[in-house]
């Protein structure tokens, strides 16, 4: 049998699905190495054969001292060396790393015995713009597309090209796989639409919004007011850019909701649960403002792909993407489950989906799901991973 083993600090949804996926194959063995305060059991329930923890918690600290912990941690090394001593007792085939930060990757390239793949939800050049990284983070950054014995990314498959264009010199295969719908999250026949109740027309997002108006692309504020004066709902589920901060530190969003009957800012859900709220409302939303800020470098506007869509399609919904989100709006249009909107429109959301036929989308929407579903994108996965065990089979024998 083999043994795939997932490492990274904080398990996100991109682990989830790619583990889930290969559920479909009897031949693998999963395992997950994480940190111990970042593990979400809720997710992650029944999907794993064996879990590790990699940080050490510190007796003499507070199970909540994450400050300390972490830099104790970093400063000897300590994760890293469990982890090697984790892989070593394991003695696992193939080794699914997950960035951003690269630190461990890159450790793990260098000390493991077995291939590892590079993956990430997004890579940092790409978001930030090479010309803007710290050196640390550049070379880093750098070894690891350039060692890496495979590379898996999200976003069209020129993206990785982009570090080709600067003199990295990327040999290893190259996966394109998204975020695909899982089938078992998908609503099929969802509770009457809180519009069939009010008559009123309600908007979702779910991802990453900000407390600085200067990360305009998740500010959502100025886009909140405008939809209050078309009277379109409009909800959040947040995923907060500053992780740091609680629900309540978002005082902009709690006291808008307070004050305006159109805007309403909910609670983060988990993902099962989410999938099930959202359904209730109309349409998705994938809108980022196109003036450029933090991590809105013009290589990812032309190449980001959020998990928001495949959440929009397992809960129904047809979805409004940012004109400016190059590939985003190719996806969108390419499979005619929605419509692309400028930022310069964003006062006749009203008047733009009067113009939509939302029952063709609907049935469209319901269509694509299962084409795009990790279920039936599987065997890329395992075709992958053959591909890398393979290509190691023959370098270790010459």
């Amino acid at each position: 049998m083999k043994t795939i083993v997932f490492v990274r600090a904080k398990p996100s949804v991109r682990i989830y699905k790619i583990a889930k996926a290969l559920r479909k194959s009897t031949d693998y063995e999963l395992i997950l190495i994480c940190r111990t305060l970042s593990y979400d059991a809720n997710l992650f329930k029944d999907l794993f054969d064996q879990i590790f923890f990699y940080s050490t918690v510190f007796k003499f600290s507070k199970q909540s001292d994450l400050s300390f912990n972490k830099w104790w941690n970093k400063k000897l090394k300590l994760g890293y060396r469990k982890v090697i001593k984790i892989l070593n007792q394991i003695n696992p085939t193939l080794i699914h790393t997950m960035a951003e930060p690269y630190n461990i990757i890159a450790y793990l390239i260098q000390n493991s015995k077995v291939p590892v793949i590079l993956d990430a939800n997004d890579y940092t050049g790409i978001s930030t713009g090479l010309e803007n990284l710290d050196m640390k983070t550049a070379r880093l950054e750098r070894y690891c597309l350039e060692y890496a014995d495979g590379i898996s990314h999200k976003g069209p498959d020129y993206e990785i090209d982009y570090y080709r264009q600067h003199g990295y010199k990327i040999t290893c295969p190259e996966l394109r796989w998204m975020n695909y719908c899982d089938e078992d999250l998908c609503v099929d026949t969802p509770q009457k639409k809180l519009s069939e109740s009010d008559g009123e027309i309600h908007f979702v997002y779910t991802g990453l919004i900000a407390n600085n108006p200067e990360l305009k692309y998740i500010y959502y504020i100025p886009l909140a007011k405008k939809l209050a004066r078309q009277k379109i709902h409009f909800h959040i589920y947040p995923k907060f850019a500053e992780q740091r901060l609680s629900y309540e530190s978002y005082k902009k969003y709690i006291d808008l909701a307070i004050k305006e009957k159109y805007f309403h800012f909910h609670r983060p859900l988990s993902l099962k649960d989410l999938i099930k709220e959202i359904s209730l409302y109309d349409w998705g939303l994938w809108i980022h403002s196109a003036d450029i800020s933090v991590r809105t470098h013009p290589e990812k506007v032309m190449t980001g792909s959020g998990n928001k869509i495949f959440s929009y399609l397992e809960a129904g919904l047809p979805m409004i993407v940012s004109s400016s989100r190059i590939y985003g709006k190719k996806i969108i249009e390419e499979y005619n489950i929605g419509f692309a909107i400028d930022d310069s429109d964003w006062d006749k959301f009203d008047k733009l989906i009067k113009d939509r036929d939302y029952s063709r989308l609907k049935k469209n929407v319901l269509k694509v799901r299962k084409e795009l579903s990790m279920q039936n994108q599987s065997h890329k996965l395992v075709s992958f991973y053959d591909q890398i065990l393979e290509r190691n089979k023959k370098r270790s024998e010459k």
